[in-house]
């Protein structure tokens, strides 16, 4: 019996031991993974805090510039800023510098698309009096298509008496360069038109913003109240009242894919039509256009080099007075822009194809308006083409040149749209039949009512926009909140307090960007096919601070 007790009192002693040594084990595991856990949140946090802050912290747009897409869906459209003619007011903009706690307002105004004429070069030097045509064919890339604009142009050189007498001003549509003789010579030109959006700024808001005046490749920066060179009854400017020269700055990167080719030709004409009012007599430009020739030169230029010319000679003209006809349009005695910015409509959509995410499609305008400054060829529009008249000319005055290879690309993760100096990110995935296609990147175009918009070629002053769009001029605000160093629940307060005061304040559709990220929508783009564009999400680096957060509570 008392061997029984014995005996079974060890049993008790093993079982607690083994028990001790097996709840010693469990939390010994309990406690390294709960410190794992610990510094895999730490971690987490870390990375949210490097990435949560964007280039600014609030958006301010015109009250009626949020669509119902981004209503719906927390979303801020990636392609908005250059779509957006104006909206917000000077005293709304002094109303958000005011709140305490802003930081930075860095205003943009998109003024509208000029129209400067790019010089390819010298053809030919022609000394032999007769009739000539320059074809020129000008082709642009946007990733999906390859469209080609062509146009030509005739010449007549001659030592004629009179030779404008069988046609004058507009009604000759025929180049004439008279008074050469044998011997001497007449130059051919090359050249084309390129439609430039320009966009007013707020000069020290903007560097205080992106340091904008540290990316100068040449010249000077614009100075806090740069001024307007500004003359009444201008000889520069017969029929207007008031005339200026507006102060830029020069967007030195190319963003278009375009080449250019051109081909000079020597007509070969009739006997009895070698004069011009035989060849007026005759059609004019139909029967030049319907007769022989050989090829008396051929010129060719790219992209980069034809806009590096085009910096050149906007940088060599910049301080002399342009006739407005020469980049604008005139109407009523009034100048015109060819076309001020204009937004592209969305609506949801089905693909034809399984896609897991949101799905849009663009809404094409009623009435498809091309507005181009070269003539021929066929250009898609996706937006509303409008023109706005003014009641003054203007040239510009270039004050430097900027390179955005000298500003850091926003990261990927906290992309918010940044148009004034990057284009929207856009992928091409399928054809207009849904089928996939190799992914490749998309890419703007010439055209002012085209789907992707470059970046802004000038960059003047806000004075500069409200004398030539009037006192609403405005139309986006970036803002940056001070004081903020980390993402915390109290940071995210006061800037969503700021964000409220603003709208408050103003009545504006203002949206919180920090700790936003990109977020890929499909996108159907008629002529093109689906492609992928870039909006932003809001709010997504604290709901995922949070969720971690939760997680990492419920673990313990």
């Amino acid at each position: 019996m008392l061997s029984l007790l014995l005996r079974s009192s060890g049993l008790v002693r093993a079982r607690t031991i083994l028990l001790g040594v097996g709840l010693s084990v469990l939390c010994g595991g309990i406690l390294l993974l709960t410190a794992a856990s610990k510094t895999t949140a730490v971690v987490v946090d870390e990375d949210i805090s490097r990435y949560w802050r964007t280039a600014y912290d609030i958006l301010v747009r015109p009250v009626d510039a949020r669509s119902p897409i981004e209503e719906a869906h927390g979303l801020v459209e990636a392609n908005s800023l250059s779509g957006i003619p104006g909206g917000i007011t000077f005293a709304q903009y002094e109303e958000i510098r005011a709140i305490p706690g802003v930081e930075v307002a860095a205003p943009i105004a998109m003024i509208g698309y000029v129209v400067q004429i790019v010089p390819v070069g010298v053809l030919a030097e022609i000394s032999e009096p007769g009739a000539y045509v320059q074809a020129r064919t000008l082709t642009v890339d946007d990733g999906a298509n390859v469209y080609s604009l062509n146009r030509s142009e005739y010449y007549y050189i001659g030592n004629d008496p009179d030779p404008s007498a069988p046609c004058t001003g507009l009604s000759c549509p025929i180049v004439l360069i008279p008074g050469y003789h044998f011997g001497s010579e007449a130059p051919i030109i090359s050249e084309f038109s390129m439609p430039l959006l320009v966009a007013g700024i707020d000069p020290p808001q903007e560097a205080a913003l992106l340091e904008l005046e540290r990316m100068l490749r040449a010249g000077r920066y614009l100075t806090p109240n740069e001024p307007l060179d500004h003359q009444r009854n201008s000889d520069q400017c017969p029929n207007y009242t008031d005339f200026y020269e507006l102060p830029v700055l020069i967007n030195g990167t190319p963003y278009i894919r375009l080449g250019v080719e051109a081909v000079l030709r020597r007509l070969t004409l009739p006997s009895g039509a070698s004069d011009l009012e035989a060849i007026m007599e005759r059609g004019g430009i139909s029967f030049l256009a319907s007769s022989p020739g050989e090829q008396v030169a051929f010129h060719t230029i790219d992209g980069v080099t034809a806009y590096d010319r085009l910096v050149q000679s906007l940088l060599f003209y910049g301080e002399s007075a342009t006739e407005p006809t020469d980049f604008m349009a005139i109407s009523t005695g009034h100048i015109s822009m060819w076309s001020i910015p204009s937004p592209i409509i969305y609506r949801e959509s089905e693909p034809p194809f399984p896609y897991d995410g949101l799905a849009l499609e663009i809404v094409l305008p009623a009435q498809r308006m091309v507005h181009t400054p070269w003539g021929g060829g066929t250009w898609p529009a996706y937006r509303w083409s409008e023109k706005k008249d003014l009641s003054c000319c203007f040239t510009f005055g270039a004050k430097g040149v900027f390179d955005i290879e000298r500003l850091a690309a926003p990261a990927e993760v906290n992309r918010v749209p940044l148009e004034t100096y990057f284009p929207p990110v856009v992928t091409l995935l399928y054809d207009e039949e849904g089928h996939a296609v190799e992914p490749r990147p998309m890419y703007p175009t010439l055209d002012m009512a085209g789907y992707i918009q470059p970046p802004p070629m000038m960059l003047t002053t806000l004075e500069a926009a409200r004398i030539l769009h009037g006192d609403d001029c405005i139309s986006a605000i970036r803002v940056r909140v001070g004081g903020i160093e980390r993402l915390t629940p109290a940071s995210q307060r006061k800037i969503e307090a700021i964000a409220t005061e603003i709208h408050r304040r103003t009545g504006l559709a203002v949206d919180v960007m920090v700790g936003s990220s990109p977020t890929r929508v499909l996108v159907h783009v008629p002529g093109i096919g689906y492609v992928e564009e870039q909006w932003i999400q809001k709010g997504v680096a604290l709901s995922y601070q949070e969720r971690a957060q939760s997680g990492y509570g419920l673990l313990l």
